[in-house]
Order: C-alpha cells, then sequence, then structure tokens
C-alpha cells in the first residue's frame, strides 16, 4: 500500500487473459462484448445515475460493442466519496480486441488475473471481500479478503481459473455495498455436425451436448462463406433436428450455442459443413404377388407424410416405364393389375408429398408362367460362326459372345456375327421361321459386343489393334443405331487410355465385351492387353471400361474395378448401384465382386470383394474355373459357372488341375452386408467321374427367379439341365432335357413365357443352326 496524496485515484478492474485461449475477437467476429472506455464516457458517478437495461438487447444491439454502462453491474445505491470504486477498461491500459473469454474445449479451464484499484479517504480500515457470482463459469484462485488503511490506495491482481461457458461476475463487496463487472466465456465451438439423410425430403443434424449454454442456433446458408439465416432455436439439451430440403441442392449448415443474459445474447465460433441431398426412394415396394391366371397385385408400404403414390411398369428392367396406376391417398397400400402370361414385369413406385414427389423406389418384379411347348427347330437361313463345342471359354479365358438376341414389335429377332465381319439381324416369326434377314456392314479387327439399349436403340462394340501404341488412335467404336437399324452416332475410344496402366495395345484381347444401361448412360466392361510396361517389356492385360453418354456418344474412362488378369467381364445395373465382376488369375486370384453405390453421384461408394478364391501362383492362367453369368436380385447378386474345388471341398478332394472335373456352382453376395454363400449344384467326384458339365448360363426371370443352364454329358449323351432359384439360392424347380444341344456360346433369351436360344452345329464340315426353346416353368 501506498500513502495518499492529495490526487484522488480511482479503481480500474482489468480483465487480462493469460493464455491464447481468451481470443482476440474483433468487433466484426462477435455479436456482443465487453466494452472498453472511451474518451467521451461518463464517468462512474454518471453511470451509477443511469438505468441499467432491463431486458435482452435488441436485434440492432447485437453485434456491436456496448457502451461501459452496459459492461457495469452495480448492486449498491449511491457511491460515498470517500470509498470509491469505479471499472473501466481503458486502451491504453488494455488490448480492446481481448475483451471475451472463450473455452477452448468442454474440459479445458485456464488461470487469469483482474488488476484493480481502490481508494480509502474515510477516516477508518475499510475491508474488501472478493468473489465470483458463478464459481461454475469463474473461480477466484488469489485472496478473497483484503484490508486497506484510511488514506491509503491499493493496487493488486485478483486470480480466477476460467472452468465453464457463461456470464460471471468479478465482485468487490466493502460492507452493503458491492461493485461488480461482469466476464463473458462462450461456448466451446461446436463441433462439425453430423448430416444424414432421413429421407427423400428430409436431413438430420446430429452434434454433441455443450455445457453452460442457453441454447443453439441452427443456421444456414447457399454458400460457405456467405449470410447465414437462423432457421431453428433449440434448447441446450437438444442433439438433433431433423429439416426438410429440397433434393439436388446444396446448402451449408452449422450449429451454433449460445450465452444470454439481461444485456445480451452472444454466440459462441463454429464449424459449416455443406450437404447435397440426394433425390431417393420414399415408400418401397412389399410384394408383387400372382392373383389368378392373369392378375398381378402390387403392395407397398404406407409412408409418413404421403399424399399419394404413382406407380409404374416396365417389361425390362432398365428399360423404359409408364404410370399405370395412380394413388390420391397416402393410406392406399396396394393395387390390381392385369397382365400377360409368360411376360416379366417390373415396378417402381413414386411417393408424394407436400414437397413434391419422391425418387423411385427399388425394383421388383413378377412373371405368370404360360404353358409352352418345347421347341427343337432348324433354321436353315440363320447363318452363324462355329463356336466348335465350346461355350464363353476357348482354355483358360473368355472371348465375346457372337450370336446375340432382342425383341422388339412382339417379335423375336438374332443378331449373329458372319465369318466376314458383317452382322446380319433375322428376324423370326412366333414359329421360329426367319421372315427377314438384314445386313449391317462393318469393318474392324477384333469383334466385341452388341447391347440392346434401353432407349430403343443398338450399340455395337469394335476394336481396333493398336500394335504401335499410338495413343491417339480409335481402338474401340462403340456404334449407335436406331431401332430401324440406322446408323445414328458413333463413340471413339483412343489407344491412350488408362486404368492404372496405360494404353489399349489389343482391344477385348483375353476377355468378354459387356455392356448394360442406366438412364442415358451405356457402361462398357471389357479387356485389354496393355503398352508395353517398362519394367518387363512386356504386353499385360487386364481388365478396363468406360462411361458412353448416350446422348451425345461421348466416351470417357470409368474404372470402377482393376483386375489384372481378367478372363471374363460382366456388368449390370440395379437402383442405382453398379455391379462388376472379373474372373482374375492374379490381382485378384479369383472370382471378384465390386459394387458401386449411388452410381454417377456425389456420394457414390464403391467396394469389392473376393467371391471364390483360386489355389495356385499368382498369374498362373490356369484358374481351373469358368464363369457363366451375374445377375442381381432383390436381396443378392448371383454368380454361376463351373469350378474344380480349390478349397471349396467336393466330398474329400480339394485344389486344382488338369487332370480334375468341373461341377456347377452358384455364388450368392448379400447386396446390403456383402456375406458371401457357396453352394454346389453338382457333386461329381472331380478326380473319378466320367461326367462332363457343361458351361452355364444365367436367364433372370424376375427379382427372385433365376434359371440356370448346363449340359451334363456322359458316355457320349448329353442332357440338359434346367434349374430355378431364389434370390436366397432355394432351388424351386428343375428339369432335364434330352437331346438339346447347350454349350453356353449365348445367352438365352425369356421369350413369350419360353427360354430361346440358338446353337451352331457341325457336321461335315459345315455349321448348321438349330433353335431350341423351353417353357419358363417353375
Amino acid at each position: 500500500m501506498k500513502k495518499l496524496t492529495s490526487l484522488l485515484l480511482t479503481a480500474v478492474l482489468l480483465i487480462s487473459a493469460i493464455q491464447s485461449v481468451c481470443a482476440a475477437q474483433t468487433a466484426n467476429q462477435i455479436e456482443a462484448a465487453i466494452p472498453q472506455a472511451s474518451d467521451n464516457s461518463p464517468s462512474a458517478s454518471e453511470q451509477d445515475s443511469q438505468n441499467l437495461p432491463s431486458s435482452e438487447p435488441t436485434k440492432e444491439e447485437i453485434g456491436r460493442i456496448v457502451s461501459p454502462d452496459q459492461a457495469k453491474k452495480v448492486s449498491t445505491t449511491e457511491s460515498e466519496e470517500d470509498v470509491k470504486v469505479e471499472f473501466n477498461l481503458g486502451k491504453e491500459e488494455y488490448d480492446d480486441t481481448l475483451l471475451i473469454c472463450r473455452l477452448g474445449k468442454p474440459a479445458d479451464s485456464y488461470n487469469s488475473s483482474v488488476y484493480f484499484k481502490c481508494s480509502n479517504l474515510s477516516d477508518s480500515q475499510i475491508t474488501l471481500s472478493i468473489s465470483s457470482s458463478n464459481p461454475n463459469v469463474l473461480k477466484i484462485t488469489s485472496d478473497t479478503k483484503k484490508t486497506l488503511k484510511a488514506g491509503y490506495y491499493i493496487a493488486e491482481s485478483i486470480k480466477f481459473t476460467v472452468t465453464g461457458v457463461g456470464p460471471a461476475d468479478v465482485t468487490i463487496s466493502i460492507g452493503t455495498k458491492s461493485y461488480k463487472y461482469r466476464v463473458y466465456v462462450l461456448p466451446y465451438i461446436a463441433e462439425l455436425p453430423k448430416i444424414t439423410q432421413t429421407d427423400f425430403h428430409h436431413i438430420t443434424l446430429q452434434w454433441k451436448k455443450l455445457s453452460g449454454i442457453n441454447g443453439f442456433y441452427v443456421q444456414r446458408s447457399k454458400q460457405y462463406d456467405g449470410e447465414y439465416e437462423t432457421i431453428k432455436t433449440l434448447a441446450p439439451d437438444t442433439t438433433s433436428i431433423t429439416l426438410p430440403v429440397e433434393p439436388n441442392k446444396e446448402y451449408f449448415y452449422r450449429v451454433v450455442g449460445y450465452i444470454k443474459d439481461e444485456f445480451r445474447t452472444l454466440t459462441g465460433e463454429s464449424y459449416q459443413q455443406g450437404f447435397t441431398a440426394q433425390k431417393m426412394a420414399g415408400s418401397t415396394i412389399t410384394s408383387v404377388k400372382k392373383s389368378g391366371g392373369s392378375n398381378l397385385i402390387i403392395n407397398w408400404k404406407a409412408f409418413e407424410g404421403a399424399t399419394g403414390y404413382k406407380l409404374y411398369r416396365s417389361t425390362r428392367e432398365n428399360g423404359a416405364y409408364k404410370c399405370v396406376y395412380t394413388a390420391n391417398s397416402g393410406a392406399i397400400t396396394s393395387c390390381k393389375q392385369k397382365v400377360s402370361k409368360g411376360v416379366p414385369y417390373y415396378y417402381k413406385l413414386d411417393t408424394l408429398d407436400a414437397m413434391g414427389k419422391s425418387d423411385f423406389s427399388p425394383v421388383m418384379s413378377q412373371i405368370i408362367p404360360k404353358k409352352n411347348k418345347i421347341k427343337r427347330v432348324s433354321c436353315s437361313k440363320i447363318s452363324q460362326q462355329s463356336s466348335d463345342g465350346y461355350g464363353q471359354y476357348y482354355s483358360n479365358w473368355s472371348h465375346p459372345d457372337k450370336t446375340f438376341y432382342y425383341q422388339s414389335g412382339g417379335k423375336l429377332h438374332a443378331v449373329c456375327v458372319q465369318n466376314s465381319g458383317n452382322l446380319k439381324i433375322y428376324t423370326l416369326n412366333s414359329s421360329y421361321k426367319v421372315t427377314k434377314t438384314k445386313t449391317i456392314k462393318l469393318k474392324y479387327d477384333v469383334w466385341g459386343g452388341f447391347y440392346q439399349g434401353t432407349d430403343g436403340n443398338f450399340y455395337v462394340a469394335v476394336g481396333y489393334k493398336n500394335l504401335k501404341e499410338s495413343r491417339t488412335k480409335t481402338v474401340i467404336k462403340v456404334i449407335q443405331y436406331n431401332s430401324s437399324w440406322k446408323q445414328l452416332k458413333t463413340a471413339n475410344i483412343k489407344g491412350g487410355v488408362f486404368n492404372t496402366f496405360e494404353g489399349i495395345y489389343e482391344p477385348f484381347e483375353a476377355g468378354n465385351c459387356r455392356m448394360d444401361m442406366q438412364g442415358s448412360t451405356l457402361y462398357l466392361m471389357t479387356s485389354r492387353t496393355m503398352f508395353t510396361t517398362i519394367f518387363d517389356d512386356l504386353h499385360h492385360q487386364s481388365n478396363i471400361s468406360f462411361e458412353i453418354n448416350t446422348k451425345k456418344m461421348e466416351a470417357v474412362e470409368s474404372n470402377k474395378s482393376y483386375a489384372s488378369h481378367s478372363f471374363n467381364q460382366f456388368a449390370k445395373f440395379k437402383d442405382h448401384e453398379l455391379y462388376l465382376l472379373d474372373h482374375g488369375d492374379a490381382h485378384p486370384r479369383s472370382i471378384e465382386l465390386t459394387t458401386v453405390q449411388n452410381y454417377g453421384a456425389e456420394n457414390e461408394e464403391k467396394k469389392s470383394s473376393s467371391l471364390f478364391s483360386f489355389k495356385g501362383n499368382s498369374g498362373d492362367n490356369y484358374t481351373g474355373c469358368r464363369v457363366g453369368g451375374m445377375e442381381v436380385g432383390s436381396s443378392n447378386v448371383l454368380v454361376c459357372g463351373t469350378s474344380q474345388p480349390h478349397k471349396k471341398k467336393i466330398g474329400k478332394v480339394s485344389g486344382f488341375g488338369y487332370d480334375m472335373k468341373y461341377n456347377a456352382f452358384l455364388i450368392l453376395s448379400d447386396r446390403k452386408t456383402k456375406k458371401v454363400t457357396f453352394k454346389w449344384l453338382t457333386a461329381y467326384n472331380p478326380k473319378s467321374t466320367s461326367v462332363t458339365v457343361g458351361e452355364t448360363r444365367m436367364v433372370k426371370l424376375t427379382d427372385n427367379r433365376f434359371v440356370i443352364l448346363y449340359s451334363a454329358t456322359s458316355k457320349g449323351k448329353s442332357t440338359l439341365h434346367y434349374a430355378v432359384y431364389s434370390d436366397t439360392g432355394k432351388k424351386i424347380y428343375s428339369k432335364k432335357y434330352a437331346n438339346m444341344v447347350f454349350n453356353g456360346d449365348s445367352q438365352p433369351i425369356l421369350y413369350n413365357g419360353s427360354i430361346v436360344w440358338i446353337s451352331p452345329i457341325q457336321s461335315n464340315g459345315k455349321v448348321k443352326s438349330k433353335l431350341y426353346s423351353i417353357p419358363a416353368t417353375f
């Protein structure tokens, strides 16, 4: 203490944060702050005489540095001249941008100090009691009692620890009078909220609870650094909120904790996060059931908030859908549809609410079997290339099919690659007699494949060798034709493309060429040999894929998987998901399935899993396996083929080798969990059996019925095996047919309630074609 002179000293309470967590905040960064003195600030006695605010600050007051009278709160009556305390923050004594304490983390605490002065001009000693109005926010750690003799002044620091969030008064009491200065500790930064889409018009934000706050503001902006609008004010114990949204529009969200007292409202900082709600399904179809001989009943779940539903139908899974029923109430959950026998019907549902409509539900399908007869028809007018008794595989790897089928105008058509390289398109009547033939002239080095697009157009892929390793030479052409086979546009793929390694040296080499379509996107998956690699000077083989915009016929690389070598490839779209299958001998040495969820969307996600691994050395071309088909059901992806046992024992036999026979298998991969189930469809002893099981093909009847075809030959006699399996792998029906040639060299088609294919039969050096038709029963 020092002896007073005639100069009257004032007491100054100075808040000075020691650590950097008392973050610097400018006037533009905070909603309100502890004030500082200015040249025109009223004196302490003038402040005492003013009325303090009795309610929250108005919207105009929030966000500015307030005047000293708002910062000081005196609980006594008038001040006495001989003992005087006033609180004042001057710029010369303290940086005016360090006025609000901010807690670093919820469990943090830190030490700070208050500097004050007090004068005693009375004729008696006085006692100063120092306290905090809210120990949960601010705890005094220095002496809480001080004495001041008459005629003396004191200038000392009060030490305290900040432990929580909210307002707290540092109070100096003298007798019955007290002098207070308010300190604000702002909330910890709200953690980045978790945002998930809960349905087609709503998202949910989730965050962690903050202690000491009065509530949360949920704010939204159209731009990351734009102006944020408060769309909800929530209680302090709230940790989530569901908000309505429009799909395909990006918004930025933040959740801000705030504190408030009788003077002002102050907010903490926050992170902002962008989110674009995707168009998604509302209600889902639960079943499509047969009702009598010509009706289907479609059932779906009631959707909360729905005002109605629209039901769409197609005879092709990814084809053109038409609305066949409209429900004008959200309570309606079924409808009855008249259908034709032997035709698969695919259904999907739109849910309507006050904001609009949902995306389509997952597709569900059904077929009413037709009692057709078995047919064997000689087709002397059809010319096919000989398959020499082979199926997809000549030896260790597959090759592109040379015969294809499609339906148009209620008629069956066959597309056959000729020895000249041209295509011949045959139109057949209901008796499977050729009524029309059309020739499409083509020039190419390597045949690729054919696909009937869901847009009504046809797509033909042909290739050109690139032995000089040109990056600019066209190596694959995908030619678009309309439904009358008039050529439209062509997508050209150049030699310098990549899938991990550069180049196409030879397209379609040691593999297949598959195409599938979703909307206006055509996905082409195939194989190639690469440009010479620098590490061994060889042309290695792998898969490679392209996405083709069918409106513009422009192709871009779209490599969702990488397999080297890849000896067979399959690609299928279903419900906005893309499924890709590779038969690999090295990386990986297995049958590998790649699933691309939300294909083409911002939240696209890719996962790969091994379905059946092979014994042997990496890169050994011999795998003892031939993959026959892949289809996608409601719950599972189904893969069929023939293989030697490897680790999947048949009896007591495992392993693989040139001396072993093949058995047919079925693999299921759960679309959600990716769980893999493997089952043998035949169980002939691989070492001792005389039965030869031929290559398989799979034909999809509905989302829950799949036909697997293969021939078993014993003692020169061949028997066709027809078996129907459910989506979960349960055998539903089976039948055997004699005197039928099925080599698996083309993909059979479901046509008018029958499964149809044409086999090239070589006899006396000539190739004759024969058509087979068996009823698609189950």
